[in-house]
């Protein structure tokens, strides 16, 4: 009789050891599960952002190239909005720590000085030095705030780092 209690308790135990194995091993994998979907879905965004900001730029001097300056503001204001840059900065927001929020709001000033300082200054875009003084002031910023965010984007991914630009400092902590 003391031989079958021990047989169903050792079952038992097994079972109850099988058990818990399976559901922990379950756990786990929704959890890298979880880490992965949320991963590709930052990174989704983060290229969303990257390229509305890359795409505003362009519609920006693509508009100025080879007109006179200062340009009309209806016109900047609709090359700057042509690409739902707003919306993919809000998209972005939910999603990004605040490391990346502000560079990528760094990044969103910049294009409107650039969308302002088309308004509002006579300069060259293109040509061949690739644009006046002027331009190269507003635009400048801009590029350096652009390669910042890839940056913050890459350290929030855990990618390789960007190399650094000409004359850039390195980041607080990255070295």
């Amino acid at each position: 009789m003391a031989m079958e209690w021990v047989a169903i308790v050792g079952t038992l135990g097994g079972a109850v050891v099988g058990a818990g194995t399976t559901l922990l091993t379950d756990l786990v994998r929704a959890r890298r599960d979880k880490a992965v979907r949320t991963g590709d879905t930052q990174r989704q965004i983060y290229v969303k952002y990257l390229a509305a900001v890359v795409q505003t730029d362009n519609a920006m001097q693509a508009l100025a190239i080879g007109q006179a300056t200062p340009l009309g503001r209806e016109d900047v204001t609709g090359a700057f909005r042509s690409q739902n840059l707003v919306a993919a900065l809000l998209e972005l927001e939910l999603v990004a720590p605040e490391a990346v929020c502000g560079t990528a709001q760094a990044a969103y000033q910049k294009l409107r000085n650039i969308r302002e300082t088309l308004a509002t200054t006579s300069l060259t875009v293109g040509g061949p030095n690739g644009g006046s003084q002027e331009w190269h002031a507003v635009h400048e910023p801009f590029r350096q705030a652009l390669h910042a965010l890839k940056v913050a984007m890459r350290q929030e991914l855990g990618g390789p780092m960007l190399p650094r630009r000409p004359g850039e400092q390195p980041a607080l902590g990255s070295e």
